[in-house]
């Protein structure tokens, strides 16, 4: 059980952090069950092939990797806001 802590941790740590830093997503939206699985799959499937990618080219490139990871954050964030205001568009119309 305690190898399997550190990933189950960071899986859920690295959305609420990118998410909640950037205000993106509202507290309570993404604290739900569903908003919260959905990001965290949403990190998951977007960080894993570049994590591996990096371990087999440099495995010292941490300002590469903080670049990539702020280029990743950046587009969920613009994913998400244009899916929001469609959505509102939707209910309102």
């Amino acid at each position: 059980m305690k190898k399997a802590l550190p990933p189950i941790v960071l899986f859920f740590l690295s959305p609420a952090i990118g998410e909640l830093l950037s205000g993106s997503s509202p507290p309570a939206e993404f604290f739900s069950p569903f908003g919260l699985t959905l990001m965290a799959l949403t990190f998951f499937i977007l960080f894993a092939p570049v994590q591996e990618l990096s371990k087999r080219t440099r495995p010292d490139n941490t300002a590469g990797m903080a670049l990539v990871g702020l280029a990743a954050l950046v587009l969920l964030t613009w994913l998400y806001r244009k899916t929001r205001r469609r959505l509102q568009g939707e209910s309102n119309g």
